[in-house]
């Protein structure tokens, strides 16, 4: 489904910049690619801080690829469309960057698209994956407390709950309730933002993924403060069930 305001979402999404590029202080990369790189504002960010690495983008969307182009002009960025092309480089020392990516890819994809997605991210191309995504623990699938459920019926929008829970069943799952809280304000994209599926893997699922050519070099799961006090404040809610992790990988 199609951004209903592009600029919204890129402005949202621009908001964990800094956090987005934890990346920086653990990896020696000559290359840095973005797969899903949307404006170019995280290849802008690293650009900035070390103007000789080698930038690659990489979208399937023209319209974010029209807005990264303008947004990362004059800085030294090759354009992709294809992923296979970029695997065909010669990449010595790269890190490709996976940022907000891989809860979009099982969202819009097919388990055929998906089990493409984990190749092409697991062949022998690249020395570190910096990952940073939606991913909760198997543990969040419980039932919700009842107080929980209560603040929610009674202070969210009716309309959205009503749909969020036609499509993903019943905020009395706690898995449910925390989708919901992970969502209820990107209002100006609701209708694509409310189908999308934030969390369609667990950590331990992820985990079972990483083949034996790489090791976790850093590994941290985490609520974003700024998520947490924004529920806390609109719904009386303190969110414990950590919802995102960082993760780097290096290939051995």
């Amino acid at each position: 489904m199609e951004i209903a305001n592009l600029k919204v979402y890129n402005d949202n999404m621009r908001k964990s910049l800094l956090d987005k590029a934890y990346f920086l202080s653990f990896v020696d990369s000559d290359t840095f690619i973005d797969f899903g790189c949307a404006d170019g504002s995280l290849l802008k960010y690293i650009h900035e801080m070390f103007p000789d690495k080698k930038l690659i983008r990489y979208d399937i969307s023209p319209e974010m690829l029209q807005v990264a182009e303008k947004n990362l002009e004059g800085c030294n960025v090759s354009l992709y469309n294809n992923f296979e092309n970029v695997i065909s480089l010669k990449l010595d020392n790269a890190t490709l960057i996976l940022s907000s990516v891989i809860h979009e890819v099982y969202s819009y994809g097919d388990n055929q698209s998906v089990n493409e997605f984990w190749r092409q991210v697991f062949n022998e191309n690249f020395r570190y994956i910096a990952i940073r995504d939606l991913t909760p623990r198997k543990s969040i699938d419980r039932m919700s407390d009842i107080n929980d459920v209560s603040r929610v019926l009674h202070n969210a929008n009716p309309t959205h709950l009503a749909e969020f829970q036609s499509i993903w069943g019943n905020i009395s799952n706690n898995k449910n309730l925390v989708h919901f809280l992970m969502k209820y304000k990107w209002v100006e994209n609701w209708a694509r933002e409310v189908r999308e599926n934030y969390f369609p893997i667990t950590i331990e699922e992820f985990l079972s993924k990483v083949p034996n050519n790489y090791v976790i070099d850093y590994f941290y799961e985490f609520i974003m403060p700024q998520t947490q006090q924004g529920i806390l404040k609109d719904f009386n809610i303190l969110l414990k069930d950590t919802t995102h992790f960082k993760c780097i990988l290096r290939k051995i």
